[in-house]
C-alpha cells in the first residue's frame, strides 16, 4: 500500500550562528549548549537530540520541539499562507 503525509502546519525556526533571539514558542529550558561546541541539545519526547547551525527547530501540533536537518525540512515543508494563523 502507498501512504502520503497528512498535511499539518508546524512552527519552525532555523538555528544560525550567532544565535540571536529565540522565538517565544521555544522554551529555552529545553535547550543546552554543549561546552566548546556549536551544537545544541534539545530535550524532546524521544530523549535528547542534537542540533547544529543550519538545522531547523520544529514545534508540532502536540507542542513537541525537535530538530530537523535542512534537507529534510526542505522536502517536507513550505511556507504556510499568511492567513493560516
Amino acid at each position: 500500500m502507498r501512504y502520503r503525509r497528512i498535511p499539518a502546519e508546524v512552527l519552525a525556526w532555523q538555528y544560525t550562528e550567532p544565535m540571536d533571539g529565540l522565538p517565544d514558542w521555544i522554551d529555552a529550558r529545553q535547550l543546552c549548549r554543549l561546552s566548546g561546541s556549536r551544537s545544541i541539545v534539545i530535550m524532546t519526547p524521544e530523549g535528547q537530540l542534537e542540533a547544529e547551525p543550519g538545522d531547523w527547530f520544529i514545534r508540532d501540533a502536540s507542542g513537541a520541539l525537535f530538530p530537523m536537518k535542512p534537507w529534510i525540512f526542505e522536502t517536507r515543508f513550505e511556507p504556510a499562507p499568511a492567513d493560516a494563523g
